[in-house]
C-alpha cells in the first residue's frame, strides 16, 4: 500500500510539474475549439465533426466549477502513463522516481508537452492513447491498478477524437494479423496474442461508447457514429473551406 501511495504522490508531482506553463500563463489554454467543447460537453449538444466525449469529460472533470480541475486531469492522466511506459525501461535504478521527475522538467522545459497538456482540446489525449497502447503490447509486468489505470487512458483516448478510433482499430487489427503470420519466426519476448486481443477488445467497447452516448442524446443523430455521415469527410476533398462549412448547414 505505501509503494502504491508513493507512486501515486510522485504521478501527482509530474502532473504539476506538466501544468508549469499553465501556471505561468495564468489560466488554462484556450483555441478556436475550446468554446465548442465545453458548449458540447455542458449542453449535450453531439457535434457534427466530433465525438462528445471529450466535451462531457471537460464537464465533469471540471465539477462545473473550474477547467483548472480539466487541465490538471490531464496532466494526471498523460504523468500516469509515461510514469508506467518509463519505469519498465528504466526499473533497476534505485532512484526512479528521481529520473522520471527529472526527465519530466526537461520535456517541460524544452518541448511543447505542458502546453499541450494545458490546453482545453482533445488533442492531448493523441499521446495519452497512444502511450497507453504502447504500454499495453509492450510492458511486461502489469499490476491490476496499471490496467485498469490503462484502459480507461485508452478508451477514453479512443471516444475523444474519431482518428484515435480509426488508429486504434487498424494497428489492431495488423497486429494480429502480423502476429498470427509470424509467430514462429519472430520471438517476441512481451508481445502476445492475448495482449492484442485485448487491446482491440479496449478498442470495440470504445466504439460501442461512441455510439451510445450519440444514441443516449437527442441531438446525437441515433445510434451511429456520426451524424455528419460520409458528408463532412467528402467536405474535406474541396479546394474551399467554406464548402465544408456549407454541408454542415444543410445538414
Amino acid at each position: 500500500m505505501k509503494s502504491y501511495l508513493k507512486e501515486f504522490g510522485v504521478i501527482l508531482l509530474g502532473a504539476f510539474i506538466l501544468c508549469t506553463p499553465v501556471f505561468f500563463n495564468g489560466y488554462p489554454f484556450l483555441c478556436f475549439d475550446s468554446g465548442t467543447y465545453i458548449r458540447s460537453g455542458f449542453l449535450g449538444s453531439v457535434s457534427i465533426d466530433r465525438p462528445l466525449a471529450y466535451g462531457l469529460f471537460v464537464r465533469h472533470s471540471s465539477m462545473a466549477f473550474s477547467l483548472w480541475f480539466t487541465i490538471y486531469a490531464q496532466c494526471i492522466m498523460l504523468s500516469g502513463v509515461l510514469y508506467i511506459l518509463l519505469k519498465n525501461n528504466i526499473t533497476k535504478s534505485d532512484k526512479f522516481n528521481f529520473s522520471y521527475l527529472t526527465i519530466l522538467i526537461v520535456l517541460t522545459c524544452f518541448s511543447s508537452i505542458g502546453w499541450c497538456a494545458g490546453q482545453i482540446m482533445a488533442d492531448i489525449f493523441t499521446p495519452i492513447f497512444i502511450l497507453s497502447f504502447i504500454c499495453f503490447l509492450l510492458v511486461e509486468k502489469l499490476t491490476v491498478v496499471n490496467v485498469v489505470f490503462l484502459a480507461f487512458a485508452f478508451m477514453l483516448g479512443c471516444a475523444t477524437h474519431f482518428t484515435h478510433l480509426l488508429m486504434a482499430f487498424v494497428a489492431s487489427v495488423i497486429l494480429l494479423v502480423s502476429y498470427l503470420l509470424f509467430k514462429n519466426k519472430i520471438k517476441l519476448r512481451v508481445l502476445s496474442l492475448k495482449r492484442v486481443l485485448i487491446v482491440l477488445l479496449f478498442t470495440v467497447i470504445s466504439l460501442f461508447i461512441c455510439l451510445t452516448i450519440n444514441y443516449t442524446y437527442k441531438e446525437g443523430g441515433g445510434f451511429r457514429l456520426s451524424k455528419g455521415g460520409a458528408c463532412f469527410f467528402n467536405g474535406t476533398f474541396y479546394p474551399n473551406r467554406n464548402n465544408g462549412r456549407i454541408l454542415e448547414r444543410k445538414l
